[in-house]
């Protein structure tokens, strides 16, 4: 009975074919589409959203993996079974990284300070190449802020997204013109 499965299942697939079929090509779709869903799930639910080098990483290579199982460029049992192992390996490392700084600090970026207290942080700047237009840019786009006279801080987070901190004052002032205009 499993044998029956099994070679329908590889029928099905096309594998052991020498050309994949039309019909070898969407169940493949469909196959790593269910096992792709299956590994969102059981990746941690942060890993859809981070932006760290070591998440796009991991998305690189999942991505392409699945990409050469559906069109026969790798072994698909192989490859399933690769980015299992790869889910499974990120899975361990996040777990670690909450338990140890150290393997946090190996795995993912540390925030810089790009603007502080009135000041541009020239040294951060330089070495993420960042201007102070692209500063003004993201206060502009971030907060709806016109100037850096309004702004405590701004930080380079380690996904690479840009944080605006307005000062306390710009804060109540913004958030009751916005009332405002809802009113």
């Amino acid at each position: 009975m499993f044998d029956a499965l099994y070679h329908s299942i590889e029928q099905t697939l096309g594998l052991g074919v020498e050309e994949l079929l039309l019909m070898h090509m969407v169940s493949r779709v469909l196959m790593v589409y269910v096992a792709g869903i299956f590994i969102l799930n059981v990746i941690n639910k942060r890993f859809i959203g981070e932006n760290t080098p070591f998440d796009i990483i991991l998305r690189f290579i999942i991505g392409s993996s699945l990409a050469n199982a559906i069109v026969g460029s790798s072994p698909f049992w192989p490859t399933l079974g690769m980015v299992f192992f790869i889910v499974l390996l990120n899975w361990f490392l996040s777990l670690l990284s909450f338990y140890s700084r150290f393997i946090e600090k190996i795995l993912k970026s540390e925030p810089h300070n790009l603007f502080h207290q009135g000041k541009f942080m020239w040294k951060a700047m330089k070495k993420y190449h960042v201007t102070q237009e692209d500063i003004l840019s993201e206060v502009r786009k971030d907060s709806g802020l016109a100037s850096l006279d309004d702004v405590a801080g701004v930080i380079l987070e380690g996904s690479g997204e840009f944080s605006v901190i307005p000062k306390p004052h710009t804060r109540a002032t913004n958030h009751h013109k916005i009332k405002q205009e809802i009113d």
